[in-house]
């Protein structure tokens, strides 16, 4: 991960942050109690698969437009992050899940929007 005293992830960095939280959401999928609950898990998962989709490509800041859909595509997901995060307790049975994708969660909000610049 990134350094301390680095301001900003790496293009690989921001992957693998986006990597370990598409497993976390992986865990809580399953950790879910109801199908309403299991699909919303799943419908955030897929906008985080997008998005590690276009962070494998080589070089998307130097492809603007490119970079500009991520930016939209990630602002949209951090969106949904928020709202499941202040729900995941309620969704989830077991607790260490629902610690785990409150702290990824952060991590992922706080790094995407340096990162991304939102």
């Amino acid at each position: 991960m990134a350094k301390e005293g680095k301001k900003e992830f790496t293009q690989q960095e921001i992957r693998d942050l986006f990597g370990e939280l598409y497993k976390a959401l992986d865990d809580a999928y399953w950790s879910a109690t109801t199908i309403v609950d299991k699909d919303r898990i799943r419908g955030v998962q897929e906008g985080v698969f997008d998005i590690l989709t276009e962070l494998n490509r080589a070089h998307i800041q130097s492809n603007t437009e490119k970079f500009k859909e991520l930016v939209s595509k990630v602002d949209n997901v951090n969106k949904r992050l928020d709202t499941l995060k202040a729900d995941i307790d309620k969704i989830v049975q077991r607790i260490e899940v629902a610690v785990r994708m409150t702290k990824i969660i952060d991590k992922v909000l706080t790094e995407a929007v340096k990162y991304f610049k939102i």
